[in-house]
């Protein structure tokens, strides 16, 4: 059982969850009287986390397996839905003050749950280093618009800058995770609502799909699910803060509904593009239709959107390594989620680089 478990427990006294200041609660029960906010809260994490260029590429996926407009329309609202799933299942966190893979030990043991725990704590730092690295690469394209062609330092800047904005909040804790995805959602919304305007009156409704079958269906599907399901471990890593009495309908419906708008907003984006253009890059592919005075805002929605999920994805990695047996604090335990998402964020920037220009049998 749960309370039969040693856990590692923060340091620290008081227990405050507040903006700015380094929570000190990890995997520890919250006690009720430390308890607050709302079910609101939820729908402003989950809308915020997803307003993410994946669910425009997600999209973009499926008219290149075949679908067609209304199709792929219709796979993209389907999978939306299944963050209704996402927003019940932090109703445990609300029961019990704890996270998600700590209440999956109910049923697994402390041993048996220490596979799927490696396993999402490495999924979780892949998601990070691709998200760090698309949001890299699209601040160094912002360099290059605005007259600056840095080669590796503007990329080292860009990766720094990426790297200091979703460290600084995830170490900050709950309730600047909190704070900043409602904010970031406000400039993020207005912005990929006016890319949704510029792209979606130019998107051919009326062609035919290309017969896609059983087969392109049934992968277009797991691509717009695999969105929603990776947030499985983590639901209750947010709502372990709110007060014991929030019902199951209100944690339901604002989550399901801020990831809901989210990824079905980005996604009838990319399914527009593609209707329009060659999406095999899909930055490119969506910048291509866009004016010219709104590309930079583009790029700068793209960096926006790698960083408000790489923020959920590292804030929750730092708890699963508590639940892995990492003695430290929360706040400590995050430095090594860090360092290996800078490490593999390296590699995927530069090493790659430098070896296919080294390589002599690369092309010159």
């Amino acid at each position: 059982m749960i309370g039969h478990e040693t856990t590692p427990v923060t340091t620290g006294t008081t227990g405050r969850d507040e903006v700015f200041r380094v929570e000190e609660h990890g995997i520890d029960p919250i006690p009720d009287a430390e308890r607050h906010g709302s079910a609101k809260d939820v729908f402003w994490l989950w809308f915020g986390s997803n307003l993410t260029f994946t669910y425009v590429i997600n999209g973009a996926l499926a008219v290149a397996f075949g679908l067609s407009f209304w199709q792929a329309t219709a796979v993209v609202v389907l999978g939306g839905l299944s963050f209704l799933a996402i927003g019940a299942a932090g109703l445990s966190g609300v029961r019990t003050g704890t996270a998600t893979l700590v209440i999956s030990r109910a049923a697994f043991g402390v041993r048996g749950n220490w596979p799927a725990g490696l396993l999402n704590w490495i999924v979780s730092i892949g998601y990070t280093v691709v998200n760090t690295v698309v949001g890299t690469l699209a601040l160094e394209a912002f360099f290059a618009d605005l007259g600056w062609h840095g080669g590796h330092l503007s990329r080292a800047l860009a990766l720094a800058v990426t790297l200091t904005l979703t460290f600084a909040v995830a170490l900050w804790g709950h309730a600047t995770v909190q704070f900043a995805e409602r904010w970031m959602a406000y400039v993020l919304a207005i912005g990929f609502a006016a890319l949704l305007v510029l792209v979606l009156p130019g998107a051919d409704t009326s062609a035919p799909s290309a017969a896609p079958g059983a087969a392109g269906w049934s992968i277009a599907f797991v691509v717009m699910l695999a969105g929603p399901f990776s947030y499985v471990p983590m639901p209750a890593d947010y709502t372990r803060y709110l007060p014991r009495t929030t019902s199951l309908k209100a944690v339901t419906l604002s989550g399901g509904l801020g990831g809901f708008l989210s990824s079905v907003a980005l996604g009838v984006a990319g399914v527009a593009a593609a209707t329009q253009d060659d999406m095999t890059d899909a930055v490119a592919g969506a910048a291509s239709l866009l004016p010219g005075w709104f590309q930079p805002l583009f790029l700068a929605l793209v960096l926006g959107g790698s960083v408000t999920n790489s923020i959920i994805t590292l804030y929750s990695s730092s708890l699963n390594l508590q639940v892995l047996g990492i003695p430290w604090s929360r706040a400590r335990a995050i430095v090594i989620s860090a360092a290996v998402t800078a490490a593999g964020s390296l590699g995927a920037l530069f090493l790659t680089d430098f070896t296919t220009r080294s390589s002599p049998s690369s092309p010159s």
